[in-house]
């Protein structure tokens, strides 16, 4: 439904057309999670607070564990249900971001695991929320870079 309400509005702007193709471009050019750290903390803080204030408003009690580094961002529990909500945030109207590897194993592994992805995380804030199921249903994975080791041993970190 979020991609269908983007690709009518896409099709009823002109201007709405070139920002989607900017936008476009910029992901093809490996520009989102890429832009300048200062920048890059200022999305991921907003779609955070926004993330917290959805939740609080639906009664969830809420943890911050993005400090473990663990695969998801915010413990979240309501009476006897619990969330791992991992959340990303995007500069533009499209949900395109970059996922690491231990938080896609959450989404396939975790039956806890919940995804918030806030595009227009700065000015006007649209969560896209989606099991880890629906995560790996609706997405493609696309390997952005490697770690290279020397062939024997078994270091992976």
């Amino acid at each position: 439904p979020d991609s269908a309400s983007i690709l009518r509005a896409i099709w009823s702007e002109d201007s709405v057309i070139a920002d989607a193709v900017q936008d476009a471009q910029t992901v093809l050019r490996g520009g989102v999670g890429f832009g300048d750290a200062m920048s890059n903390r200022e999305v991921e803080r907003a779609a955070i607070a926004y993330v917290k204030e959805i939740l609080g408003n639906e009664g969830w009690g809420v943890t911050s564990v993005e400090s473990k580094r663990i695969g998801f961002d915010l413990l979240c529990k309501k009476k006897k249900d619990e969330r791992h909500v991992e959340v990303k945030g995007v500069r533009g109207p499209i949900p395109v971001f970059v996922i690491t590897e231990g938080e896609l194993r959450r989404a396939e592994c975790d039956p806890y695991f919940w995804l918030y992805v806030v595009t227009d995380a700065l000015d006007s804030p649209n969560a896209h929320i989606m099991s880890g199921e629906e995560v790996i249903e609706r997405y493609a994975f696309v390997a952005l870079a490697y770690r290279a080791v020397i062939r024997g041993t078994d270091e992976r970190t």
